[in-house]
């Protein structure tokens, strides 16, 4: 999500001062402090005033205090309202400093100088912020265009600071000596640090640490465990260059209340819905590698696709300092060709551990990675990790890059991940357990008779042991859906974990689809069914793209009836509906993820019709690189399931591309299947206890997406933004209400990363 200018807010403290504020979650307002003390030093505030921008809300609404720091001099507000918020919002800090490339930055608030008689209009600013301004200070100083005076900006106290889509700071003062061209701004990093700033923000729903471990939050860089939604902290220089989180659906079709979260979203190994299994030696010698005093060394995690590449590389990012910076970096670079897109890495000042997944399908992407590499030399630590399905000739060629560019590399070269060790497989099932009833609770806590099916969990788990992370977490979620929906209608038990997590992804899928209004026949199933296949296979970068893979998905899937034209409007829908069930934060959509589900779709959907993967990826609507992309993940998902060995060789053929070496040189070995589920002796393998198919007389309104105008889920009426010091005059029309001190701040304990 970027800015959305709709989320900007008005806030009216009880003594009559003023200053603006940002809706960051559902009625929930950040801001200021000293807006709602009305300069009144100590003084504990309890209620204020806001007013929204979206069209309609004209009337002053009441709020209430929930979060409230003196020394900070931040505040969070929650009020009524009817308008849904549409997306998570992301938060970031300066990782860097480079004075000659200051970072672009965007504000938006109801300064004084845009006062009229019937109201203060808002003011869009453009700034740049420098990171080594707020060194001591600990306040970012944005530099703007200056006014004619400082008091022209009184009423911008409480304006949120976005650089691209994170928010990065809240507007606090004006700094004296710079005829009102810059202002000072507390870091939403200091915000979150505080436990009850998260509590606050977002429930109390975070894991307890255990005795002897630390605080759950304090690297920040993923949920803490399986019931927490706390967003990680990204870093704003390397956003442009690293995968953003997993991003859920709109809450229209993810509450508790219309059918909880898509299971695709939790299966993704960077969400942490389990507990981390195994690996335990593994993820100690990647420690100790990050944590060497070698300014760079490079590391290779190779094993088969399910293994637990991406979770090792996320755990291990959890158990860094705090100061590291840490992230997977995109498939290729954004916007601009290496090296200028490639500069940010240069000018980190803490370490950096960053993580290519798929490295060995990614040669022509390491190669400027590793020469951007080679321009830093800077005092930090680099930690480059490369994941890969197979050890090949591309591992040795990278090693020796390496090398030749100065980067000796330590004796630590390799790590292969094989199957789960048999202390850690043979006693399978606490661990199962333990992601089973993960599971059960992120998806049917709030069931009525949730308490009376949870331990029904039991009853449903595989008695074989299960041997790599994937296979095991897939079994857990099924077994939870299984308990709580019973078996899928028409299917005898022993039951696929495949075919249970695809069946309830299915009824998300149709809760999406009548929101949207499409017709709940039983053509739209088969239809979504293959627009999903066409999701995961072609990708969409832009609009541009996303329509042209709607084009094709539907074409391909009713081209044994002859081709017809569909209307815009039926286009858009879709594409509509696509973009919601599996948003991204990089793209126009995601898809089904992890890749082993997607590659299982894609196989269950061509042998349900051959010849529709082909009719997808040579339909002439598709650009050069969507064909591409659709042929590598079907090659991909060779390796997980070895029936689309033949048909990624058909596809090639017919859209004559030559098959890559990581592909012809790589031993398509059938991985071990996950276990079927079957009930087991003394529990009830169908409680009749809810409606299959997760559809009802009910009306699903989808009210997180708003009057459907043809834009995209993200796109809000205004955007800013492209990618601390003396404080004197304050910004909210009264003194400070502090003596310009931060006071007591808790020990610094945020990371940046997954």
């Amino acid at each position: 999500m970027t800015f959305d200018a709709w989320s900007v807010v008005e806030v009216l403290g009880e003594g009559g001062s003023y200053g603006s504020g940002y809706e960051v979650d559902a009625g929930v307002v950040l801001t200021v402090g000293h807006i709602l003390t009305d300069g009144v030093p100590r003084r504990e505030p309890t209620s204020a005033m806001v007013r929204f921008m979206y069209p309609g809300a004209d009337d002053w609404l009441q709020a209430h205090v929930i979060w409230y720091d003196g020394p900070l001099d931040a505040a969070l507000l929650i009020v009524a309202t009817d308008r849904s918020f549409t997306a998570p919002v992301r938060y970031g800090e300066l990782t860097g400093a480079d004075p000659q490339h200051p970072v672009a930055c965007g504000v938006i608030g109801f300064p004084q100088v845009q006062a009229t008689r019937h109201g203060r209009d808002s003011m869009g600013v453009s700034g740049t912020i420098d990171a080594s301004t707020q060194r001591f200070n600990r306040r970012y100083q944005i530099a703007l265009a200056p006014l004619e005076n400082a008091e022209d900006w009184r009423g911008m106290s409480g304006a949120a600071v976005f650089c691209g889509p994170l928010l990065i700071a809240v507007v606090r003062s004006v700094p004296e000596g710079f005829h009102a061209g810059r202002i000072n701004a507390v870091p939403v990093g200091r915000l979150l640090r505080r436990a009850e700033f998260r509590r606050a923000l977002f429930g109390t729903r975070c894991v307890k640490p255990a005795p002897g471990q630390d605080e759950p939050h304090s690297a920040l860089r993923a949920p803490c465990g399986p019931e927490c939604e706390v967003p990680p902290l990204e870093s704003v220089e390397l956003e442009p260059l690293l995968e953003a989180p997993p991003r859920p659906g709109p809450r229209a079709l993810t509450a508790p209340h219309e059918g909880g979260p898509s299971v695709s979203y939790l299966l993704h190994p960077r969400v942490r819905t389990v507990p981390f299994i195994g690996r335990g030696p593994e993820l100690r010698r990647l420690s100790a590698w990050a944590d060497s005093d070698r300014p760079f060394d490079a590391m290779v995690v190779t094993g088969a696709m399910g293994a637990g590449k991406t979770r090792l590389a996320v755990e291990l990012a959890q158990h860094l300092d705090d100061d590291w910076v840490t992230g997977f970096l995109r498939t290729e670079p954004p916007d601009a060709s290496p090296p200028p897109a490639l500069y940010p890495l240069t000018t980190s000042t803490r370490p950096l551990l960053l993580v290519i997944d798929y490295a060995e399908t990614r040669p022509a992407w390491v190669e400027p990675v590793l020469r951007a590499l080679a321009e830093y030399r800077g005092r930090a630590r680099v930690r480059l990790l490369l994941l890969s399905r197979v050890a090949g000739q591309w591992q040795e060629d990278v090693l020796r890059r390496c090398e030749h560019l100065g980067f000796p590399v330590g004796a630590e070269r390799s790590i292969r991940l094989g199957a789960l060790e048999p202390h850690e497989h043979d006693a399978t099932l606490p661990p199962l357990s333990r992601a089973a009833h993960a599971f059960a609770r992120r998806l049917y806590v709030r069931h009525p008779l949730f308490d009376l099916i949870e331990p029904a969990v039991e009853g449903w788990l595989p008695v074989n042991p299960l041997r790599d992370p994937f296979t095991l977490g897939l079994a857990a979620c099924a077994a939870a859906i299984s308990a709580f929906e019973g078996a899928a209608p028409g299917q005898a038990a022993p039951v696929s974990p495949y075919e249970v997590v695809l069946a309830r992804e299915e009824r998300y899928w149709m809760r999406g689809a009548e929101a949207c209004g499409l017709p709940s026949g039983r053509e739209t199933l088969p239809l979504l069914r293959t627009l999903v296949v066409t999701q995961a296979l072609c990708g969409a970068r832009d609009r541009r793209e996303a329509a042209a893979a709607v084009r094709a998905g539907r074409s391909a899937h009713y081209r044994h009836w002859g081709a017809d034209a569909p209307s815009p409007d039926q286009l858009r829908t879709l594409h509509y509906l696509l973009s919601a069930l599996y948003p991204s934060q990089n793209d126009e959509w995601g898809h089904l993820g992890p890749h082993a589900l997607s590659a299982h779709l894609i196989d269950s959907a061509e042998r349900h019709d051959h010849g529709l993967t082909q009719s997808i990826l040579t339909a002439p609507e598709l650009a050069s690189d969507q064909r591409r992309r659709g042929l590598e993940t079907v090659l991909l998902g060779a390796s997980h399931r070895p029936e689309l060995i033949g048909l990624g060789r058909e596809i090639a053929d017919a859209l004559g591309e030559s098959l890559p070496p990581w592909f012809t040189e790589e031993p398509h070995v059938p991985p071990t299947p996950a276990a079927d589920l079957v009930p087991r002796d003394g529990f009830d393998a169908e409680p009749e206890l809810h409606d299959d198919t997760g559809l009802d007389e009910e009306t699903y309104p989808l009210d997180d997406f708003g009057p459907f105008d043809g834009t995209s889920l993200d796109s809000g009426p205004g955007s800013i933004g492209s990618t601390g010091v003396c404080d004197n005059t304050d910004l909210g029309g009264l003194p400070d209400a502090t003596d310009g001190s931060d006071g007591p701040d808790e020990p610094p304990d945020l990371g940046v990363g997954f």
